[in-house]
């Protein structure tokens, strides 16, 4: 095990075949405990054991999260090979599917986002608890993107799931107004 595992500072690799799966340092005895971990066809990184007679699965980020049966694990920058804690956060089904990605149909490059080809607007909505809520339409791209991100993260918070986009978008605001006062 012990040449399939690379340590760095704070956190170390672990590689089988071509992927690589990192965890923090401290759940290094985790890993080198069990000899068995293997890629799933989902690409957690995974565990089996016997128990009673019945062989039983796990998963290495339910593991280090101490998740409750009835808890799911999300990895945050939804990039399952990243298994250090502050990656990770236990969370309920519907927190936990809100976190995805594009559709593959998505032409905005923005989760609920999308051009109105009969008004020749974009439109901006939402979904929260299994409803769709109309944001509003709008002249520009930008106008409906702001809009989408500011109620996301006004009705999601920490699981906002393009709270990364959001806040770049502030900081881009802020240095501009700095940069039109010095101007």
């Amino acid at each position: 095990m012990a040449n399939n595992v690379k340590l760095f500072d704070t956190y170390g690799v672990l590689y089988i075949g071509t992927n690589e799966f990192f965890f923090d340092i401290e759940d290094l005895r985790i890993i080198q405990s069990r000899t068995n971990w293997y890629v799933d066809k989902g690409g957690y990184l995974t565990s089996s054991y016997f128990y009673a007679g019945i062989r039983r699965i796990v998963r290495f980020h339910r593991i280090v999260m101490h998740a409750a049966p009835d808890e799911y694990v999300d990895h945050k920058n939804r990039k399952r090979y990243d298994n250090r804690k502050t990656n990770l956060r236990c969370c309920s089904y519907t927190e936990n599917n809100r976190n995805r990605g594009l559709c593959s149909t998505n032409t905005s490059g923005v989760i609920g986002v999308s051009f109105d080809k009969r008004r020749n607007k974009w439109t901006a909505s939402i979904t929260i608890n299994r409803k769709k809520l109309f944001i509003g339409r709008f002249e520009s791209k930008e106008a409906a993107i702001s809009a989408r991100l500011k109620k996301e993260v006004e009705l999601f918070g920490d699981f906002a799931p393009q709270q990364a986009l959001y806040l770049t978008r502030i900081e881009e605001v802020y240095y501009e107004q700095i940069e039109n006062r010095s101007a």
